[in-house]
């Protein structure tokens, strides 16, 4: 299981996605999920995707199959959730089953007999978890999406998230540090941290307060 992709719910997506811009991202594709009540904007790179995601639609994130995503808490930094969500897919050793327990989402948008496998929320802190047994390996060959930036950065190799407050840790959150590239901490105040290099990096940018993002290379 390996992460292929992270989303940051927030209100205020062009200003969010204007910033990775002016930084020097290259901005791809965005969604619209019907039913789902949300859209994004996306930044691709050679092995994973940022995703701004936003309401854009309220009566479709709060009905009955999509509220408890927590989705608008997300976005809207409702009841305090945590704004971050962590989607897994198989492996290159092509393992099909998530690393935690599941329930299946249905979203609209899928064509049957596709689903959503989504981790129990154990605590409004803790990011969401997803995992799709459909997804490939992002490569050079099958990606249509842009993944050259100007800034130079391409492939993301470690995710940190840190999370408010001290709660007991779920035991995915324990085995996704130790076997998969994310890794959970406690701190102060929501915050994701991505390292393009497998060194010791030389640089940084903080996105705060417009973004709780800080990038490494």
């Amino acid at each position: 299981m390996e992460v292929d992709h992270i989303y940051i719910g927030t209100n205020n997506p062009d200003e969010c996605a204007e910033k990775l811009i002016d930084f020097g991202f290259t901005e791809g594709s965005s969604n619209v999920h019907p039913g789902q009540g949300t859209s994004n904007r996306r930044f691709f790179f050679k092995n994973s995707m940022l995703e701004l995601l936003y309401v854009s639609n309220v009566e479709e994130v709060i009905n009955s199959r999509t509220s408890p995503l927590l989705l608008n808490e997300q976005c809207n930094n409702g009841q305090n959730t945590c704004p971050f969500g962590a989607i897994f897919r198989p492996s290159l050793q092509s393992e099909q089953a998530p690393l935690f327990d599941f329930w299946l989402y249905k979203p609209i948008y899928l064509p049957e007999p596709l689903s959503i496998k989504v981790a129990p929320v154990i605590h409004q802190n803790e990011p969401r978890f997803y995992y799709l047994d459909f997804a490939k390996n992002r490569t050079d060959d099958d990606n249509s999406e842009p993944t050259t930036h100007k800034i130079g950065l391409e492939n993301i190799f470690q995710y940190q998230i840190t999370v408010k407050d001290h709660f007991p840790k779920s035991d995915f959150i324990e085995t996704m540090s130790a076997e998969t590239e994310a890794r959970l901490i406690y701190g102060d105040d929501y915050l994701i941290e991505l390292f393009f290099t497998k060194e010791t990096p030389s640089n940084r940018k903080d996105f705060r307060p417009t973004i709780p993002m800080i990038i490494y290379w």
